[in-house]
C-alpha cells in the first residue's frame, strides 16, 4: 500500500518568521484610527476629511426640513450625542411610519461616512425590508438646528 501523505521536514526558523510577521501586523494595526470616547464620529485624520460612524451606534432618527431642491432629508442620532443629516435620493414612503431604521454597510465595514451613498433599510410590515438610497451630507454642530436636546 502506498503512503500518499505528504510530510514536510520542519523548517528551522519558520515559527520565528511567522511570529515576527504577526507582531508586525499588530504593530501596524495599533496605529490605525479608532473611535473617540466622547464622540461617536470616527476621526478621519485630516481636517475636512470624511466623518464616519458605526451603524450599530444609531439610536434615533427623525424628519428634517426638505433640501433646497425639495428632496427629503432625515436627522440620524448616534450614540454619543452626534447628529448627522442625510438626504434621500427618492421617495421612501415606509419611512413615514417606521419605528426603526438600519444602514446596509456591507461595503463599508460597518461604517457610514459623509459623501458616500448607502442604503437605508426600512422595515415594511407588508413587503419586508425596503431599501432607500441615502447620502450623508454632514455632521451637525452642537447647538445647531436639528441636534437633539442635551447633545454635546
Amino acid at each position: 500500500m502506498l503512503d500518499r501523505s505528504v510530510r514536510h521536514p520542519a523548517r528551522p526558523g519558520a515559527f520565528r518568521l511567522g511570529l515576527v510577521a504577526v507582531l508586525a501586523a499588530l504593530a501596524v494595526s495599533a496605529c490605525a484610527p479608532v473611535e473617540e470616547r466622547g464622540s461617536s464620529a470616527i476621526p478621519a485624520g485630516e481636517e475636512g476629511a470624511r466623518e464616519c460612524f458605526y451603524s450599530r451606534n444609531v439610536n434615533a432618527f427623525r424628519n428634517a426640513p426638505e433640501g433646497p431642491d425639495g428632496s427629503s432629508r432625515i436627522y440620524v442620532d448616534v450614540r454619543a450625542g452626534d447628529t448627522f443629516l442625510f438626504e434621500l435620493f427618492g421617495p421612501c414612503r415606509e419611512l413615514t411610519f417606521a419605528r426603526s431604521i438600519a444602514f446596509d454597510t456591507s461595503t463599508g465595514v460597518g461604517r457610514v461616512c459623509s459623501g458616500l451613498e448607502v442604503a437605508l433599510l426600512v422595515p415594511d410590515p407588508n413587503l419586508g425590508t425596503r431599501r432607500c438610497p441615502v447620502k450623508m451630507l454632514r455632521k451637525l454642530e452642537p447647538g445647531e438646528d436639528g441636534t437633539r436636546a442635551g447633545a454635546k
